[in-house]
């Protein structure tokens, strides 16, 4: 019998081996689904191939109505995410893709936490670790006023002031026409999305978070031990909202660590629930 033949996915976007590395496609032992934060594309975390060990193969997640799925409608709720995903890692699990891990940065953790959830309730199928990053405890309220209703200045202010703007796209009206649709559509499934209780996670939480983080503040990090029955680990570093890029290096060290150091024995996808 044929071995699987993997199929093209709409969701991801498996990065290709690094150049000179020509036994990175062998040496993969985990596939890093990375979810990107409000606003963000798949392109988010392309720089992380070149970062990550060989071991690690990177899948940025592309969402509807961005980047190479511009033409699609932006999804109705965070919900309706998670199910598409989970259904889409489960069929590249089913066609030889190495087992996988989570990370998502704040909406992007969000979205990772209710994807590991309907892996697990759903399907049966558990990833080897999530990593959430820049994002307080589900079961917390919000630290952040709702604002995606604001008008266009004003909101464009909150998202510069948690440093989630570059200035080149602040002050070009074309380039800022086309991403604060995307950005409020985000913002707004965020706010929209409501914690509900349910089974703890069968896999280890990693939580990454930055000192000075006004919207995920060291403090409402801890309570994300309660969402599964293993290890949650918390790491805080230095920098605000966004310091998973002013502390590049040390966050993908601390990614690295997280994913490889629960890895499931090869041969499995992930790790199948009892």
């Amino acid at each position: 019998m044929s071995a699987p033949q993997p199929v093209r996915e709409r969701w991801f976007a498996v990065m290709p081996a690094r150049a000179g590395d020509a036994a990175h496609a062998e040496a993969a032992r985990v596939r890093l689904y990375c979810l990107p934060y409000a606003g963000a594309g798949h392109t988010a975390y392309h720089g992380w191939r070149d970062v990550l060990p060989a071991q690690v193969e990177l899948a940025p997640v592309c969402l509807p109505g961005r980047g190479l799925r511009t033409g699609e409608a932006h999804a109705a709720s965070i919900e309706e995410l998670a199910t598409a995903l989970a259904a889409a890692i489960v069929r590249a699990a089913r066609t030889g893709a190495p087992r996988f891990a989570l990370f998502g940065h704040s909406m992007g953790a969000l979205l990772g936490f209710e994807t590991a959830r309907v892996l697990e309730t759903v399907h049966g199928l558990s990833p080897t670790a999530l990593v959430v990053s820049g994002r307080g405890a589900p079961a917390l309220p919000s630290a952040r006023p709702p604002f995606s209703t604001l008008p266009d200045g004003a909101f464009a202010d909150v998202i510069a002031a948690m440093g989630g703007m570059p200035a080149e796209i602040r002050e070009t009206p074309e380039a800022l026409a086309f991403f604060l649709p995307v950005l409020r559509a985000d913002i707004a499934l965020c706010e929209r999305w409501r914690y509900r209780a349910g089974p703890r996670l069968g896999c280890p939480i990693t939580v990454l978070g930055g000192q000075d983080d006004v919207h995920a503040p060291p403090a409402m990090l801890a309570a994300w031990r309660d969402e599964t029955l293993h290890d949650c680990r918390q790491q805080v570093f230095a920098g605000g909202h966004f310091f998973l890029h002013e502390a590049a290096p040390a966050v993908l060290d601390a990614v690295a660590q997280a994913v490889l150091g629960t890895a499931a024995p090869s041969g499995e996808a992930g790790h199948a629930l009892a």
